[in-house]
């Protein structure tokens, strides 16, 4: 268990872990507004044109394509997608809301790439609001629109989403752990302002340090005192605070929580699991 992992788990029941997973997807668009850097460079190209004739139902599909859109989208629909950005701008992930031809909101799609030119885009994940199963008219559109890029009929731009990805890695690899996190944790202000939206996720006894406290009471600290940013890349996001998941615009701390949400799976499927198998676990 690595850092992130004992400050959020260690003695915590998979109940608690369940809730505390819970609380952050429904607060996650706050907390992205609040520590996030977000840029008006953070535009990546459409998955195809939006899609609004001959979509049964009379439904539109409209690719989402800023952090403005994804942040909008996850307003009003009351999910995560809001975080989505950097999975769209640099790992082969495309976003779709379907609507109502009066721009009613329906559900939103994941579609990720798969490298497979045989099969190169899969479903992978499609919600309605607040994350419940879509309807038969969003399934049915989506259906449609996946067999138009298959046949041709809906147009993709390979080349053109490519180098814009390339450019866009370029442009971030200089900062792995900005691009992880989605702001430079190096920067003090910008910490402040991470450690104060995720105090309520860290145990009870912790929520009234300061920020330099808790960093030296979770041996944290000396990530943050080491002086080549470049050396310590990995060693901030793997040895202290743990890998980042797929949706990388959370701070690492967010990541922990994520990573407890996939694991609560296993507990949800089988509420006789013990805390000590759930430790093991994790």
């Amino acid at each position: 268990m690595n850092k992130a992992e004992q400050v959020l788990c260690g003695n915590k029941s998979a109940t608690r872990i369940m809730d505390l997973s819970a609380r952050w997807h429904r607060q996650q668009i706050a907390i992205d507004n609040q520590i996030r850097d977000f840029s008006e460079s953070d535009i990546w190209p459409a998955l195809s044109e939006p899609q609004t004739h001959g979509v049964p139902g009379n439904l539109a599909i409209r690719p989402l394509t800023s952090t403005e859109e994804l942040q909008a989208e996850g307003a009003r629909m009351n999910h995560c997608v809001g975080g989505y950005s950097r999975a769209c701008m640099l790992e082969g992930s495309h976003i779709l809301a379907i609507e109502t031809a009066a721009g009613k909101p329906l559900s939103t799609v994941e579609i990720c790439e798969t490298g497979d030119p045989n099969s190169p885009l899969e479903v992978e994940q499609h919600f309605a609001y607040d994350n419940e199963d879509p309807g038969d008219p969003s399934i049915k559109a989506l259906e449609w629109y996946m067999n138009g890029i298959r046949k041709g009929s809906i147009e993709v731009d390979w080349d053109g989403i490519a180098a814009a990805r390339e450019k866009a890695n370029a442009a971030d690899a200089s900062n792995e752990i900005l691009k992880r996190t989605g702001f430079d944790p190096f920067d003090a202000e910008r910490r402040e302002r991470a450690f104060e939206a995720f105090k309520e996720f860290l145990p009870k006894s912790q929520r009234s340090l300061t920020l330099d406290a808790w960093l030296e009471k979770t041996g944290i600290e000396q990530t943050f005192r080491k002086d080549d940013k470049e050396d310590l890349s990995l060693d901030f996001l793997d040895g202290n605070f743990g890998q980042a998941r797929n949706d990388s615009a959370d701070f690492e701390i967010g990541n922990g929580i994520r990573l407890a949400a996939e694991q609560s799976r296993m507990v949800a499927n089988d509420r006789e699991t013990s805390d000590d198998d759930w430790a093991a676990a994790i």
